[in-house]
């Protein structure tokens, strides 16, 4: 067997506690998945609804009561699906953990391999910190989080972490496209890319068009368009295919034209260059298929509906990957697909293919912000009014680790979707502090929840209490081997 089955516990570098269910599982310190907020002004080029969208009524506009009790149930199911969809993460988490986990112990003494930090996220406290559970009110309930616990922020690696983080990539770059509107610049996106077969190797290809895309910018043509530009953002995505690997740069380009045609030809002026640069490097740059795959600039309309997919629970974690046929898949529904598919040889394959896209990404930025771009950002939030955001408050204090994780932590962690959900479930706090001592003590671990919804289509199973607790799971264990 090639790779495990089931999800294995997550923090095998670390003392485990038995929980009777196979472990536990990490969570973020930070909700990766909630309501999205309403912009006063919208997205700069446009906003692309989803499924995690609040609702609203119009702008003021009175409402019947048959709309709503529409929007009540609406909102149940929004919040179901949030639910569903945060446990989904942490599974991909677990799945993204016993991946490493099995190379690690057929690596050699002396090997670094990468996605290690994915094993401890969301599960150790930090040193001489509190450990807190705390809860912010949204627009559409409450979301809590951790503070106090080690997250490792791995891009390529970690679904929790790049789910916050890629709420506030999109919050970036829609600030520069704003600063670019205010001052009269074109934004418009060229894609780099190159051919490629099925039998190379994922550092092969990425190494193909990161080598051109540097030698691009070392030509004239390069330097001419620079003249033109206030900035670019850079964004290496990776899909998986019927080809293979397909690596590629998307750049966001703010360019200084009259109109976006102008800023279209004076993009495609790059295209002969960038061809020239994958002869270079060993790739082709000249048949009649790579002339029309390999460069391709778009306008502002197509560069604002890439930006709004940012975020997007759908579009980060693929949560479609269930029913997919293993064409053109993220990396993100690669991992989904590994735990997810109906065989384990299939398991097996995609989360070999995940794994060499982990090793082949190893250092590599996920988004680049040139200077120009960054400068244009400070300069519009430095005139940009913030909206006041709530204070957070504490439901429930886990105590300071000072060398070793305090007890009630160490009986905590095991549970912990459980008892961020109970958190969630009381509108009065104290309610919401009582229901979270209960999950603590007798909530569904993190384990038997994620696999009750792996083997479970009714989406409206969520319950999170055992009807027997499991015992005590306070004492720490190291696990064997």
């Amino acid at each position: 067997m090639l790779f495990f089955n089931k999800i294995r516990p997550q923090a095998l570098v670390c003392r485990a506690p038995f929980d009777g269910m196979r472990g536990a599982v990490g969570a973020p310190n930070q909700t990766p998945v909630g309501p999205v907020s309403k912009a006063s002004g919208g997205t700069p080029l446009g906003k692309r609804g989803n499924s995690l969208t609040p609702p609203h009524d119009g702008g003021g506009k009175q409402v019947s009561s048959f709309t709503k009790d529409k929007e009540k149930q609406s909102n149940k199911d929004r919040e179901i699906r949030r639910v569903l969809g945060r446990r989904d993460l942490v599974a991909d988490q677990m799945r993204a953990a016993s991946i490493y986990w099995h190379y690690a112990n057929r690596a050699e003494p002396d090997e670094k391999l990468p996605a290690k930090g994915v094993t401890f996220c969301g599960w150790t406290q930090i040193k001489d910190v509190r450990t807190g559970l705390m809860r912010v009110e949204s627009e559409t309930g409450y979301r809590s989080f951790f503070e106090g616990i080690q997250t490792c922020g791995l891009r390529w690696v970690c679904p929790c972490c790049t789910a916050s983080a890629a709420q506030h990539d999109r919050a970036y770059v829609n600030d520069g496209l704003a600063a670019a509107r205010k001052a009269g610049l074109r934004p418009i996106m060229i894609t780099l890319t190159t051919r490629h077969s099925k039998d190379e190797t994922a550092a092969d290809v990425l190494d193909g068009i990161i080598r051109a895309e540097q030698g691009l910018k070392g030509v004239k043509a390069w330097r001419r368009f620079c003249q033109r530009i206030g900035g670019y953002a850079r964004v290496l995505e990776w899909t998986y295919g019927k080809h293979g690997h397909h690596p590629h740069f998307h750049i966001i380009v703010l360019v200084r034209a009259e109109n976006e045609e102008e800023a279209i030809r004076a993009a495609m002026e790059l295209k002969a260059a960038y061809m020239r640069q994958l002869v270079a490097c060993g790739r082709d740059g000249t048949s009649e298929a790579a002339q029309g795959h390999s460069f391709h600039v778009q306008g502002a309309g197509a560069a604002g509906a890439y930006v709004a997919k940012w975020g997007s629970a759908e579009e980060l974690t693929g949560a479609l990957a269930k029913a997919g046929n293993g064409e053109g898949l993220t990396s993100w529904q690669l991992l989904r697909l590994a735990r997810t598919a109906r065989d384990l040889d299939e398991k097996q394959r995609y989360a070999a293919i995940w794994w060499e896209i982990i090793c082949a990404t190893k250092g590599r930025a996920q988004l680049y912000k040139s200077a120009g771009w960054r400068e244009l950002v400070e300069k519009h939030r430095a005139n940009k009014e913030e909206p006041a955001k709530p204070d957070p408050d504490l439901v429930h204090d886990f105590g300071t680790r000072t060398r070793e994780p305090t007890p009630e932590w160490l009986q905590a962690r095991p549970r912990r979707l459980s008892i961020r959900e109970a958190a969630e479930s009381h509108e009065d706090i104290n309610i919401a502090s009582i229901a979270v001592a209960a999950a603590i003590k007798y909530g569904r671990t993190d384990a038997a929840l994620v696999d009750a919804d792996d083997g479970d289509d009714d989406d409206d199973d969520i319950s999170l209490i055992d009807d027997e607790p499991d015992g005590d799971v306070s004492c720490p264990i190291r696990p064997s081997g």
